[in-house]
């Protein structure tokens, strides 16, 4: 998919059906329709985690890859343990998940028009390792 797409398209589009899957979440009533959203995200998430590193090495090069990498998912930790504390707390004050979905939606909306947004990995080496 990535290679006729584009890896770059492909880590946009992956964004993109996160935040679609989220919003159904918010309406999603029936076990069935969780089951599928699992599935979906499961694979959107599983697509963005093995496509990031390519994304990554089109932009910085392969030379510091393993540095550059450690510290996007030593980032991505500090997410992982305040995002559930946080949607927790939401849950306590208001008995609602809503605030922490319409929150991933927003984020997940963001980092795709990001991606979608970012120079090309060419143009953008030529400027910034110069």
């Amino acid at each position: 998919f990535a290679d006729r797409l584009g890896r770059r398209r492909s880590l946009a589009c992956m964004y993109a059906v996160m935040a679609a899957i989220f919003a159904w979440w918010l309406v999603a009533s029936r076990i069935w329709e969780l089951a599928m959203l699992a599935i979906i995200f499961g694979t959107c998430y599983g697509g963005f985690v093995a496509l990031l590193p390519a994304v990554t090495a089109d932009y910085f090069g392969g030379s510091n890859i393993s540095g550059i990498l450690g510290a996007l998912y030593t980032s991505v930790a500090f997410g992982n343990l305040l995002g559930p504390t946080f949607a927790g707390f939401m849950f306590d004050l208001r008995q609602s998940y809503v605030v922490p979905i319409v929150m991933s939606i927003l984020a997940a909306i963001v980092a795709s028009i990001c991606t979608l947004f970012l120079e090309k990995p060419e143009s953008w080496r030529e400027t910034f390792f110069q």
